[in-house]
């Protein structure tokens, strides 16, 4: 695959998953909170030393940050069990996991030739004490 270069959304990406801010990250590298702001805009590029201790600070490996990055989420909901417990840096860090998961669907879907899942017609007795062992052992319901 044709490197494309260091990806800025890929640092804001492992940055939020581990719930960090852009000025704790920077502490923790060594450079300053803009610098971090202009390394995930795109606006300059990080050196090669940078990016390793960016690495290994995210525990990401270098390469996940030059992989070019898919789009982001469908804008489908996301629904929390607590939006008042939840808060918006966990939020995010869910959001960001859920484009991985993304990424790792694609990457198989795409080297992978799977077969279709086709359901299984039934027929299910309106009352469930109907159902007897048989009709279990075959796998569909006789009425």
């Amino acid at each position: 695959m044709r490197s494309l270069g260091f990806q800025g959304r890929r640092l804001t990406q492992a940055r939020k998953v581990r719930m960090l801010t852009q000025k704790s990250l920077a502490e923790m590298v060594g450079k300053s909170s803009q610098a971090i702001g202009q390394y995930e805009s795109g606006k300059i590029e990080p050196t090669s030393d940078v990016v390793h201790r960016l690495a290994d600070v995210l525990d990401v490996g270098v390469t996940f940050l030059y992989r070019p990055a898919g789009a982001p989420s469908s804008g489908s909901p996301i629904f929390y069990r607590s939006m008042s417990s939840a808060t918006k840096r966990a939020r995010d860090a869910v959001e960001y996991k859920l484009e991985w998961i993304d990424d790792i669907v694609s990457y198989f879907d795409e080297r992978l030739d799977l077969p279709v899942f086709e359901g299984v017609d039934v027929d299910v007795p309106s009352n469930p004490l109907l159902i007897d062992n048989e009709m279990i052992e075959i796998g569909r319901a006789h009425v």
